[in-house]
């Protein structure tokens, strides 16, 4: 019979079978170290079976660590080299020796290799071997911040953990809760793992404060704390003890002329203090800032009013002061109460109410800019106000030439920039009192500017200020002289001292607050600081107490608005008569002027001793002068 090839397959031998099977899978064996196999992905293994199970082979076989072998399948641990049987790791890329996942998973049962905890999308069997300990349906779970459970890093229910590795973005616990670190804490304070509820004395900034213990108080979650004090870091004006925030700097400042820092609105603003702008190791502040008055409950202001704060009053008001000023006294204001005593009824009706030049009495005028004053008979011709040829005056308050041409006065030969920088003179009582109402205070008192000066013949003690520099020869230390009698010793010009008597414009012998280091208080705050300025550079006009009655307000502006008057005649020191004066007033109160000035006052000669006094000049309302200035005192934070 003839047989078919079915017939012979049937015929093969068992054993024969059994041979050839073994030597076909033998074959597949190169004899060569095996390399770790390809995991198949992060956290899964491209051997295991679809049930998701261990790495230990299926059928419990596999060599121990140190059998011979010639491929991974030989071992127990799936790794072989050179020859070897390895015993598991967490490092050798390989699920094996209990993981659940490649190098991960597995902690706690027999025969672990010690892996750690598998991330997101990791196979797994228990909670434990996730990093977040959820396994869901054989798969590491990822934490989140929202799902209910203590996860991830976090230290409490869907929070902390934030600055720890694997951090699932979960925000600060609050109070009560658990906490490894201060981040872990919205309050930024964990004490005994427990975060501690924020509050306005635990010495760190939290709670919606905008400052350490301070600030904050309109926003949610805040904690209680006060205002903060001038210096502070602040978000809005309610933040500040002073009601003013910074526009820019977002630090509190005293006030609210002091508001905006922002490029050349800077200047006189936080231009005050040791050094000229822009020099090597200038130290400069806030002009605005003030100090706890001994004895007292205000605060002065260290330094005297710059030009550059009151044109931001200016800017804020605009031109018709006078109806700010009579609007905040009729609507009972913090301000218009202030006004209301330190500017009389009878001073009211000559603050400025336009700019146009035309006008009598006009803004123009009354801040001097250079124009000239209205009373040009109170104490001498001009005051020092006037910048024409020849005049050498020195106002400090910038105006642009279009703006001084309409007076019949060419352009400043200095910037609004450095103007600024220096004391405001050459304008009105009234004007001064209105500023430093807006400004949240009210002029220095008397009695204010007493505790200033001290108990000393001078502020800043009994002995007079030495004058080591030869006449023409500029200041090298601000610490051995004040700025006292320098028109006529020529020791300090700033800027362009070497050009100082080449021109018309005497402001430059007029230095920015705080400038002169020696000139400053032997009285001091209760932090120690002194007062600057106190001495000389600008005398300073103090509030009146409106009894006394001065000499009649005439006006010389030619400006019109009145009657000309055969009172106001006069006979100027050049020998020149006047007879044009608009009678204003038959008699303004009075104010008195602390100090002396750039200019030499109160003894022109230097040859009395001593040199001057601290309170000298009494004089009306209505004067302009160009070495008068003046400096605002505040009520207690």
């Amino acid at each position: 019979m003839v047989r078919t090839a079915k017939a012979r397959h049937r015929l093969v031998p068992p054993l024969l079978a059994v041979v050839v099977a073994l030597a076909l899978v033998g074959g597949c064996s190169n004899g060569d170290d095996e390399a770790p196999p390809t995991d198949g992905g992060a956290g899964t293994d491209a051997k295991a079976g679809t049930d998701g199970g261990s790495s230990q082979r299926s059928d419990g076989g596999g060599s121990s660590a140190g059998v011979a072998c010639t491929n991974g399948s030989d071992c127990a641990s799936d790794v072989c080299t050179k020859g070897v049987c390895q015993a598991p790791t967490d490092t050798d890329h390989v699920k094996n020796g209990g993981e659940t996942g490649v190098d991960c998973g597995g902690a706690g049962t027999p025969g672990s290799d010690g892996a750690p905890a598998c991330g997101a999308g990791a196979t797994c069997t228990r909670d434990t071997d996730c990093t977040i300990g959820v396994c869901d349906h054989g798969l590491c779970a990822s934490g989140s911040p929202t799902d209910g459970e203590k996860d991830g890093d976090e230290t409490d229910v869907d929070c902390g953990g934030a600055a720890t590795p694997g951090s699932d973005g979960a925000p600060p616990c609050g109070a009560g809760q658990a906490c490894l670190v201060a981040s872990d804490c919205t309050s930024t304070l964990c004490t005994a793992n427990r975060c501690v509820a924020p509050s306005p004395t635990d010495g760190i900034k939290n709670g919606g404060e905008t400052d350490v213990d301070c600030g904050g108080a309109d926003t949610a979650g805040s904690d209680g704390a006060p205002a903060c004090a001038d210096a502070k870091i602040c978000g809005v004006d309610d933040d500040c003890q002073s009601a003013f925030c910074g526009t820019t700097t977002k630090i509190c400042v005293d006030g609210q002329s002091c508001k905006a820092t922002n490029g050349s609105d800077a200047a006189g603003i936080d231009t005050c203090g040791v050094g000229e702008t822009g020099a090597a190791g200038a130290q400069h502040e806030s002009c605005c800032k003030s100090l706890p008055l001994p004895g007292s409950s205000a605060r002065v202001d260290k330094y005297e009013v710059t030009a550059g704060r009151m044109r931001q009053f200016i800017t804020a008001v605009g031109p018709d002061v006078q109806s700010w000023v009579n609007g905040q006294i009729s609507s009972g204001t913090t301000a218009g109460q202030t006004m209301s005593t330190q500017i009389p009824s009878a001073a009211r009706g000559f603050l400025p109410s336009t700019d146009d030049p035309t006008q009598p009495l006009n803004l123009i005028l009354q801040l001097g800019a250079g124009v000239g004053v209205m009373n040009t008979d109170q104490p001498s011709a001009q005051q020092g106000c006037f910048n024409a040829d020849g005049a050498y005056g020195a106002a400090t308050y910038w105006e642009p030439s279009d703006v001084l041409s309409s007076f019949g006065v060419p352009g400043r030969y200095y910037s609004q920039a450095h103007l600024d920088e220096k004391p405001m003179n050459c304008t009105p009582y009234w004007m001064l009192a209105a500023f430093c109402a807006w400004d949240g205070g009210s002029l220095t008192t008397l009695a204010q500017q007493s505790v200033l000066w001290g108990g000393e013949q001078y502020p800043w003690g009994s002995s007079f200020f030495p004058n080591p520099y030869p006449k023409n020869s500029p200041v090298s230390d601000f610490t051995t002289t004040v700025n006292y009698f320098n028109n006529t010793e020529l020791f300090y010009h700033f800027p362009d001292y070497s050009n100082s008597t080449n021109h018309n414009d005497n402001s430059g012998y007029i230095s920015a607050p705080g400038r002169f280091a020696l000139d400053a208080t032997s009285a001091t705050s209760a932090s120690g600081e002194p007062w600057m300025d106190v001495g000389a550079d600008m005398m300073e006009l103090a509030a009146t107490s409106g009894n006394a009655v001065g000499s009649a307000f005439c006006d010389y502006s030619g400006l019109g608005g009145g009657n000309v008057s055969s009172q106001c005649d006069y006979t100027d020191d050049s020998g020149n008569y006047h007879s044009n004066g608009i009678l204003r007033s038959q008699g303004l109160p009075v104010s008195q002027w602390m100090g002396g000035s750039w200019e030499g006052h109160h003894n022109f000669s230097q040859t009395e001793q001593p040199f001057f006094d601290q309170h000298d000049y009494t004089l009306g309302l209505d004067v302009q002068y160009g070495k008068t200035g003046a400096r605002c005192a505040r009520p207690a934070e």
